[in-house]
């Protein structure tokens, strides 16, 4: 999950030095193929860590977070894309997307959601199946 968020990162970085049309739409298109598998690998963990009777609630605070930083993100990068340049703004999103993977990859807690627990309501921990 953490590799294909940070290979999303790489490609953006990419998008920053390369000055040809072809190679920034191949760019593009592996960036939106590692996001799709973070986000195959983002909702199935979600599935399973999130009691059924709470998955609902859940998902839909995720998705109003995520669509309400849609306009926050789309006006921020438009002022820096148009201070300084598209390059600029592609550079320091990759540099953030690859930033924050490194350091989740050195959190000792991403390393426990391997693990096959389910979180209850009481907030103890079932084995996953049973």
């Amino acid at each position: 999950m953490l590799g294909s968020l940070f290979l999303n990162g790489i490609f953006f970085l990419g998008l920053a030095w390369t000055p040809y049309y072809w190679i920034a739409l191949i760019f593009s298109f592996c960036q939106g193929v590692f996001a799709i598998i973070f986000n195959i690998n983002n909702t199935t963990l979600y599935q399973q860590r999130v009691p059924d009777h709470l998955r609902g609630r859940v998902f839909s605070v995720r998705i109003l977070l995520a669509q309400a930083g849609v306009p926050i993100g789309a006006g921020l990068g438009s002022i820096i894309a148009e201070t300084f340049s598209i390059s600029i703004l592609f550079l320091i999103l990759g540099c953030l997307i690859c930033l924050t993977t490194i350091i989740c990859f050195l959190n000792p807690i991403f390393n426990k959601l391997n693990d096959n627990h389910v979180a209850k309501w009481d907030g103890s921990e079932i084995e996953n199946g049973q």
